[in-house]
């Protein structure tokens, strides 16, 4: 079962919690392909649509792995809401599960 079958298998146990930050940039390397906004805005649209609250949390580095969706990803910073960049030198990966933690939120990731 390659990454893509098992994702399409595991998303029909969608978590109990109703707020979920996504780990964006981890998500963008999907299955070994080149970074894509496609995968983790795909992700916020159907968790949205599922009735979710989630929020798309990236890299300060972001902006340099998007060299070609560099204006998508400008667009998505235009919604704190749903977007969020973490500064430079702080770890994502440590604020997203901060965040989770103290929200008893979910965390949508590869790690």
């Amino acid at each position: 079962m390659d990454c893509r079958e098992k994702a399409a298998t595991e998303s029909e146990g969608l978590p109990n919690c109703r707020l979920i930050f996504i780990d964006a940039l981890n998500l963008a390397y999907w299955c070994g392909c080149p970074a894509s906004l496609r995968i983790p805005a795909t992700a916020l649209i159907n968790l949205i649509a599922r009735g979710y609250r989630a929020i798309l949390y990236f890299d300060a580095s972001a902006p340099h792995r998007f060299v070609s969706e560099i204006d998508i990803y400008q667009r998505f910073l235009g919604f704190p809401e749903i977007c969020v960049e973490v500064p430079s030198r702080r770890s994502a990966d440590r604020v997203i599960l901060r965040l989770a933690t103290s929200a008893n939120a979910c965390v949508l990731s590869r790690d």
